[in-house]
């Protein structure tokens, strides 16, 4: 079983991320694990989907495109832990 993270990001600007996931793939299997927090009630949400594709599908009905954006570069692994610590109460 392996882990690879992704992005669901505005086509235009990678930098705008809508939510961040992981698809965990194993030998029969394919999950995506989808979380975002929305930016107006700072809601949490977490969703489970079938692959990263499918997330992208669930949620690019969205008035700007969005595209999938996996997360191979080490500077993308730091800039999630940088986020993440962000985001944690201190």
């Amino acid at each position: 079983m392996y882990g690879r993270l992704f992005t669901l990001a505005c086509a235009a600007d990678h930098n705008l991320i809508f939510a961040w996931g992981m698809e965990i793939v194993d030998t029969d299997d394919r999950t995506a694990v989808l979380y975002r927090r929305d930016p107006v009630t700072r809601q949490t949400m977490h969703s489970v989907h079938d692959s990263a594709q499918a997330a992208l599908a669930r949620f690019d009905t969205r008035p700007e495109p969005m595209e999938l954006v996996w997360m191979d570069m080490p500077d993308h692994i730091g800039l999630l832990w940088d986020l993440l610590d962000a985001a944690a109460p201190h």
